[in-house]
């Protein structure tokens, strides 16, 4: 096949967004991004006779995340348009071998994307958690910083998650008034928003708490949206499960590669 690599000028951005529907993924945070915050996106895409079959779309702000997507061929063409610099790598499973010919060095992992309907949803766990004020900022902070989310607070701070509990819904548990789990409903669009950040402390595991938040989380994207959506680490069984008791279901694998963040799941 005879391929085109073409750079889209932002002010083109709302008419070729809608074409990225025509590369075959559930994943549509790159048709988002670039209706919603177009200031901080590039996109690449790869054209065949005309019409897009592969894309390579960067958000940036504190660091760059990069999403490929679609045909193998034109996918890895496009690789070379990626940057030098930290950035999270994520691309859909098929494209994988490319990109660790491209980076043959770099961490990566599985994840699923999950996806839910307001017709397949069970939030009937959600009750015991509640919306968290800006004032838990500080508990948030300190409940990433001490599992497996550390890594993320290091391109974080207190204020950054005030920001985040004044402008999106985020649902805990509280435990002597002390914060040891949550989640985040992310808004995204009429047809879909997405579930994240949830995670609760080690010694507060195996009680429910995170099929809590996450039903919160769930139950207020659905109110909105008509789909939510999560990614979940294959490997993270205990996860999936609890996800699939809210109804989520499989809808494709994305890998995901670190160039020199150190920011892990």
């Amino acid at each position: 096949m005879a391929f085109s690599i073409e750079k889209i000028r932002a002010d083109d951005y709302g008419s070729i967004a809608p074409q990225l529907n025509s590369v075959e993924t559930a994943d549509p945070f790159a048709y988002v991004d670039l209706i919603q915050e177009p200031e901080n996106c590039t996109l690449h895409v790869a054209r065949n006779e005309g019409r897009v079959v592969a894309y390579l779309h960067l958000y940036q702000q504190k660091y760059a995340i990069y999403r490929l997507a679609g045909d193998a061929d034109g996918a890895s063409m496009l690789l070379k348009n990626i940057g030098s610099g930290p950035a999270i790598l994520m691309c859909q499973a098929h494209l994988m071998e490319a990109m660790k010919s491209a980076f043959p060095s770099a961490p990566s992992y599985m994840e699923y994307l999950m996806t839910v309907g307001r017709e397949e949803e069970n939030t009937s766990g959600s009750d015991s958690a509640v919306r968290l004020e800006p004032a838990y900022a500080e508990q948030l902070f300190n409940l990433y910083a001490s599992g497996e989310f550390s890594s993320r607070t290091a391109f974080n701070s207190i204020d950054s998650y005030r920001a985040l509990l004044e402008s999106e819904p985020t649902f805990g548990i509280l435990d002597d008034f002390k914060l040891v789990s949550a989640a985040t409903a992310f808004s995204g669009s009429s047809s879909f928003g997405m579930v994240g950040g949830v995670f609760t402390s080690r010694e507060h595991r195996g009680k429910g708490y995170g099929t809590s938040v996450a039903s919160a989380a769930t139950r207020h994207v659905l109110s909105v949206s008509d789909n939510s959506l999560l990614y979940v680490r294959t490997d993270n069984g205990n996860a999936i499960s609890a996800y699939e008791k809210i109804g989520y279901r499989h809808r494709e694998r994305w890998a995901f590669f670190d160039i020199g963040t150190g920011i892990v799941p």
